[in-house]
């Protein structure tokens, strides 16, 4: 039987998203992934790119490397039978059916600023024959695509929502846990993952710890946090780690003996943390933005709190600009007030904790949600479709 050899191509100055590590780790049966190796020559880009990706020279310079480096000589590649674009658009239509996957559609510009005319030149290649499918990896990201396109009927029959997919974690390493870092006791240890703090809601959580210091919790955190923020919280209750660990160290020292993660993001595309959390039967905490709404079932695996700071809401198609006040902006009170409550609450209340934490684990059964079977079924029929269409 011959397998479907389908190349990804992405912005390959970094290593590619953990949305995809389970992709490549579980592919779908008759499916071979071809993926370029990481530029590490170009590491120096993502944040120079960061601070000055609204500027019309740096959009200038994106571009030609993505002609140059990141697409010029792997279109080509013999045996290849399709093209899976990874958060970007092809600069040049290529000779190769391809299909493209999107967490929101200011990601295909990078969250730089956008022009009319990058608005048709989208529309433009998703019509094309050679734009077999749009995968959305999540309703609120096919929304986003509708909205930027203008209901385009064309596009939006090439649509579909496949969700990202991680291995039940649970199932995997619950024998194997790591209590070096996270002791098992009477209190509740709560865990906090991410990168830049602020807009994680990392501020809102720490200010929220403070209030409950009557309370036996412990408050472990993996973040890129500044020295200047870790030396305000010296508790020996609360824990800061450098974000050093790989995903299966985080998983069986951190994820699996939480007994709850909380991170109030201001925005975030998907949220990759919250399927590691959910995963690793542990519950989750978030606001009640873009995709957090379609991972977390409010009450049941989780909580899902308001939020007066949510820049995807306020704003659909955000600029880097837009996504850098917002992490400037104050504490927020309303985002404290409910985490008090509902921390409360799960302490008070272990049976409701537990009763979370075995709803966590229910969207990732075989054929679930977030399974790695009902990816991979999906995919299959994407792949397929788009060579025999």
């Amino acid at each position: 039987m011959h397998k479907i050899k389908v190349k990804i191509l992405y912005r390959n100055y970094k290593p590619i998203h953990a949305t995809y590590t389970s992709l490549l780790e579980n592919p779908p049966e008759g499916v071979n992934y071809v993926i370029p190796k990481v530029r590490k020559d170009l590491k120096l880009l993502l944040p120079i790119y960061r601070k000055f990706g609204d500027m019309r020279i740096s959009k200038k310079l994106m571009q030609f490397l993505q002609r140059q480096v990141f697409e010029k000589g792997r279109l080509e590649t013999d045996n290849i039978d399709l093209l899976h674009y990874v958060q970007m658009l092809p600069k040049k239509l290529p000779d190769k059916p391809f299909i493209i996957d999107i967490e929101h559609a200011a990601a295909l510009f990078n969250f730089s600023k956008f022009s009319r005319e990058d608005i048709s030149n989208l529309i433009s290649t998703l019509q094309t024959d050679q734009c077999k499918q749009v995968i959305a990896l999540s309703e609120a990201a096919k929304q986003s695509i509708l909205k930027l396109t203008g209901n385009d009927s064309v596009i939006s029959k090439k649509i579909s929502v496949i969700y990202p997919a991680v291995k039940r974690f649970y199932e995997a390493y619950n024998t194997s846990i790591n209590s070096n870092y996270i002791k098992p006791g009477n209190g509740l240890n709560i865990l906090f993952v991410g990168s830049h703090p602020a807009n994680k809601g990392l501020f809102e959580l720490l200010e929220t710890f403070n209030q409950l210091q009557e309370l036996d919790l412990n408050l472990h955190i993996i973040s890129n946090a500044s020295k200047k923020l870790i030396s305000k919280f010296t508790s020996p209750k609360i824990h800061f780690y450098p974000s050093e660990f790989d995903r299966e160290e985080i998983v069986k020292s951190f994820y699996l003996p939480a007994d709850v993660f909380i991170m109030p993001t201001r925005g975030d595309t998907f949220g990759m943390a919250f399927l590691d959390a959910l995963a690793s039967k542990t519950p989750v905490i978030t606001t009640k933005q873009y995709a957090c709404k379609e991972i977390i079932k409010d009450g049941q695996n989780g909580f899902l709190i308001d939020s007066e700071n949510l820049y995807l809401e306020k704003y659909p198609m955000p600029s880097r600009k837009i996504v850098e006040s917002f992490s400037k902006r104050k504490i927020e009170g309303l985002v404290v007030e409910q985490l008090v409550i509902i921390i409360k609450r799960l302490y008070n209340d272990r049976e409701l904790l537990k009763a979370m934490s075995v709803n966590a684990l229910l969207d990732f059964r075989k054929g679930g949600k977030f399974s790695i079977e009902k990816r991979n079924e999906q995919l299959t029929h994407v792949y397929e479709k788009a060579l025999n269409s």
